[in-house]
């Protein structure tokens, strides 16, 4: 039979699916880093140049993390690795994986598709003779790169069902298309085609807004800086929450704490049941 019925245990069953962008040093790492207990130890793929230091974590969180680094000799056998690995077999007591970022992982996948002419052969190059040396991307090599990212996404939440999985991404500003149509801000990956369909496949949508609060004391300027974790869309930016609750969303908008614990604890107080 190729219909199966879902078992109350399953629907029951508590995954979170969590995509996370921000600007540059916006405190995305430090957030996916300070969960609360019930993720269990983190898989965190250091995606970035340099992530693998952890230089943003607190202290006391850096024991329950297990670092894994991408060779980047081919991001297609790392991309799969990340998929397809029993990683909760490879670290006992870890309960989620995150992938910080997601968007360069995208980035190394844009690249390798056009150095290595998988969907057009005809490429301008630049940096010729030098260890800088890159070919130009052109429609097709976006086309085919969207393909290998969607497929990426759906194979890593099928392969990993037991593991709660957060994407961090840089963040992708407002936009039009080519006719001129608006293209919300959100997660940055290989074009604006992406910027809605990425964050359609989480169940939660954070980003990160930094308000700035300009105050007068003695005579003087002062700025406030203050991140906020926003789970609903403002602005022109794309933020969101799956909630079953007919009040709607109880978090729309969490300030963070140096700990940003505190949003977990919100989101754990009304997302997640100890039963589940």
């Amino acid at each position: 039979m190729a219909l199966q019925t879902v078992s109350p245990e399953v629907v029951a069953k508590r995954r979170d699916l969590i995509l996370v962008y921000t600007d540059a040093g916006g405190g995305k790492t430090r957030l996916v880093t300070s969960l609360t207990e019930r993720f269990g130890n983190i898989v965190y793929f250091a995606l970035d140049e340099g992530s693998e230091g952890l230089d943003s974590v607190l202290e006391k969180y850096r024991s329950r993390i297990h670092v894994v680094r991408p060779s980047w000799d081919d991001p297609f056998v790392d991309a799969a690795e990340i998929a397809s690995r029993n990683w909760k077999k490879e670290f006992p007591g870890a309960g989620t994986l995150v992938l910080d970022t997601f968007s360069n992982l995208t980035w190394k996948l844009l690249a390798h598709c056009t150095n290595k002419g998988m969907f057009s052969k005809n490429h301008v190059e630049i940096g010729a003779g030098t260890l800088l040396k890159q070919a130009l991307p052109d429609r097709g090599d976006y086309g085919g790169t969207h393909a290998i990212i969607r497929n990426f996404v759906t194979q890593i939440f099928n392969q990993q069902k037991d593991m709660n999985i957060i994407f961090v991404c840089h963040a992708d500003l407002p936009d039009r298309d080519e006719t001129g149509n608006a293209i919300p801000g959100g997660p940055a990956t290989v074009g604006k085609a992406m910027t809605a369909w990425l964050p359609a496949r989480f169940k939660t949508v954070i980003r990160i807004d930094k308000e700035v609060k300009n105050s007068i004391i003695n005579g003087q300027v002062q700025q406030e800086t203050k991140l906020v974790a926003r789970t609903a869309p403002h602005g022109s930016w794309i933020a969101r929450i799956n909630e079953p609750s007919e009040k709607g969303n109880p978090i729309p908008a969490v300030p963070l704490n140096i700990d940003p614990i505190n949003f977990w604890n919100e989101y754990d107080k009304h997302f997640y049941k100890e039963s589940a």
